[in-house]
């Protein structure tokens, strides 16, 4: 019984001393504010998601655009290793590498429905994942497909190609070209500017995002007039990058 009893308290002891799972975290900032549409659900389902399929073994925690870095500083704090990972669109990448506009779409560029179809059928998602890895030294997941964007939350009429002249827009990515071709003046800021511009008439038109996920966004009840489709962006990806030194850190098993 003695023995027994020995035995049965070291593998108690054994019990209490063993080490717990190394857990690992990572920050992540967004190109968008805290609470957004895109915030809640791409990259915080995201952030939930990863701790349930790795039971907890990797921990992403959030943070709304400006906390950690600028919108659209996210890939240069990854790629500088201020934070961990980050979450963006190439869309905001497209004016220092034109290659970036193959990802976050173009005027007149393919449909959300043909995205995915290149994406995961075509060898899109792994040409982006070459691209990051080659270019940046990053691991990419895409994480989201955009559906088509509102063209224009404008106070001025847009009717033809005429009322583009001298229009202050706001925008990004490729379209921003096609602006000035047009006569437009185009304006990047970053998404949690947008709003405030747009109320103090500091540019008279600006794009972002769709119809549903703008209704929270309140532009409608500052812009009288609403402009679609959104044929300058017809869909766009999100992705999550991650450092390539921190990425191989990870375990094979939690990887994939």
């Amino acid at each position: 019984m003695k023995v027994k009893s020995m035995l049965a308290a070291l593998a108690v002891a054994s019990l209490v001393v063993a080490p717990a799972a190394a857990q690992t975290k990572w920050r992540m900032p967004a190109a968008v504010p805290e609470g957004s549409f895109f915030y809640e659900t791409f990259m915080k389902k995201f952030a939930d998601n990863v701790k349930l399929m790795t039971d907890g073994k990797v921990v992403i925690e959030p943070y709304g655009a400006g906390v950690l870095t600028p919108a659209f500083k996210v890939y240069e704090a990854v790629s500088d290793g201020t934070v961990e990972a980050g979450h963006s669109t190439p869309s905001f990448l497209v004016n220092q590498d034109p290659t970036n506009a193959i990802f976050a779409s173009y005027p007149g560029g393919m449909s959300p429905e043909a995205t995915l179809a290149w994406l995961y059928e075509g060898g899109g998602e792994k040409l982006l994942k070459d691209f990051r890895r080659e270019k940046q030294k990053m691991h990419t997941l895409i994480v989201g497909v955009g559906s088509s964007e509102v063209m224009a939350h404008s106070n001025k009429p847009i009717r033809g190609k005429d009322d583009f002249k001298g229009l202050k827009y706001r925008t990004s990515g490729a379209f921003a070209d096609v602006l000035k071709e047009l006569g437009a003046v185009p304006t990047v800021v970053p998404p949690a500017e947008i709003y405030t511009l747009l109320e103090r008439k500091g540019v008279d038109a600006i794009e972002w995002a769709t119809p549903g996920s703008n209704l929270s966004e309140g532009f409608h009840k500052v812009a009288k007039y609403l402009v679609l489709p959104g044929i300058h962006q017809p869909t766009f990806v999100w992705e999550v990058v991650v450092r390539l030194e921190t990425w191989e850190k990870l375990p094979k098993d939690l990887q994939a």
